[in-house]
């Protein structure tokens, strides 16, 4: 699907502004656990790695209530968050160790972003702070 959008012309498919009100959202909020049905079954048009349908438990998590800014990421990765195991899961953190990731690809150093754009860090990202790099797993 990513690859599909890639391909429009115009303006970004999936921008949207943050609430007027943002400033007076709290940082984040709870969402409570549960099953849902996942995949497609009869769809003749579903793709391999939609099927089968099949049921998830998710437990509960925490949501940022606007989107995590490539700004609010630099800065996580600027007080050195990828060094620090306390802002990780377990396996975010073996993630981290086993392959040396320093910051996401497009905001490694070198690398030319737009600060206001909401972004998405690397799987098994740091559990709290900028929250920059938390992505669930």
């Amino acid at each position: 699907m990513l690859a599909t959008l890639q391909l429009g012309k115009g303006a970004p498919v999936l921008h949207a502004p943050a609430p007027a009100d943002a400033a007076g959202l709290p940082r984040e909020v709870l969402l409570s656990g549960g099953s849902f049905t996942r995949g497609a079954s009869a769809e003749p048009w579903a793709l391999d790695n939609e099927r089968p349908q099949h049921t998830v438990d998710v437990p509960a998590f925490w949501l940022d209530t606007v989107p995590v800014t490539n700004a609010a990421c630099q800065e996580f990765i600027e007080a050195d968050g990828y060094h620090d195991p306390k802002w990780w899961t377990p396996g975010g953190w073996l993630h981290i160790q086993a392959t040396g990731i320093e910051a996401p690809l497009l905001l490694a150093p070198g690398a030319r972003t737009v600060a206001a754009a909401p972004v998405r860090c690397h799987r098994g990202g740091p559990r709290r702070r900028a929250r920059a790099a938390r992505v669930l797993v």
